[in-house]
């Protein structure tokens, strides 16, 4: 008897998963990395964050059509023709801590930047026109407190 052969939406659910949870793994674990079923995508999942996991990542089809041209659907296509699947495929950031919110913008970034080590060096260099050994005391506090306002924050998540 032959093995059975998985639907070709579940085969592509399972590649997206794949993917999207090894890459929100590699920024910090989440709450929840998995499929949703259904209409809209609650972002609820993970109301608290604990062991150190937060946030939630997911995977949902939205739609299935008959198409014979992608992305155009066929409006008389019958159950023979091949299928098109859109899919959302989502993080949820805002319930990340805040340094995790932050790696994953630089990841974000990095992964999209043409040059990553100019990007770095446009990042971590002081703007044209300013030295930092020449910083007065009003920005020094302002910085230490801005610095010290997200410590706080990432030490709760």
């Amino acid at each position: 008897m032959a093995e059975p052969t998985l639907p070709a939406a579940t085969v592509r659910l399972g590649a997206l998963l794949e993917c999207l949870c090894t890459a929100v793994e590699e920024v910090g674990p989440v709450c929840y990395c998995g499929p949703y079923f259904g209409g809209d995508t609650p972002l609820d999942h993970c109301e608290e964050c604990s062991g150190g996991k937060c946030g939630q990542a997911w995977v949902r089809l939205v739609q299935a059509y008959p198409s014979s041209s992608f992305p155009n659907p066929d409006a008389d296509g019958n159950c023979a023709m091949p299928l098109a699947y859109e899919w959302e495929v989502g993080v949820d950031p805002l319930r990340l801590s805040g340094r995790r919110f932050l790696n994953l913008i630089y990841a974000w970034l990095i992964e999209r930047t043409e040059d990553p080590q100019k990007l770095r060096d446009q990042l971590y260099t002081p703007m044209p026109g300013t030295s930092p050994d020449q910083v007065t005391p009003q920005v020094i506090q302002d910085e230490m407190s801005a610095f010290l306002s997200l410590n706080r924050e990432t030490q709760r998540g």
